[in-house]
């Protein structure tokens, strides 16, 4: 998920003034998904971070539907901002997810729920870079 996230961000900061608002708009995502993990403190806000998961894989697939036809030229300096941005967002990330699966492997159910709810947030990115 990490990745994926990244990725985009990144892809669009290749790009012109709407390839940059997408850019803006993934780093928006990738904050809200920080935020909904580090919810993540016991079960019942587990399976509530699992619903607000689900409604980001909408988000990213309108993102990514409303950006397939960006195209442009690589503006340096927002490149660089959004690196800028993208580097402590990465770690805030990362360390949320690491933080929520200590909770979320500790219940096989839950871990259930996750990977399922991850494979659908997957397949929603997948299905909407086509």
């Amino acid at each position: 998920m990490i990745s994926a996230f990244t990725a985009c961000a990144l892809i669009f900061t290749s790009c012109g003034s709407k390839e940059e608002q997408a850019a803006d708009q993934a780093i928006a995502l990738m904050e809200e998904n920080c935020e909904i993990l580090e919810s993540i403190k016991d079960k019942a806000s587990a399976e509530a971070a699992f619903t607000k998961m689900a409604a980001l894989g909408d988000k990213y697939a309108e993102l990514a539907k409303s950006s397939k036809d960006a195209k442009g030229e690589i503006d340096p300096e927002k490149a660089k901002e959004m690196a800028e941005k993208m580097a402590p967002l990465t770690e805030r990330l990362t360390k949320a997810t690491t933080d929520a699966m200590k909770i979320i492997s500790a219940d096989p159910d839950l871990m259930k729920k996750y990977q399922k709810v991850s494979m659908e947030l997957g397949k929603k990115m997948a299905d909407s870079a086509k």
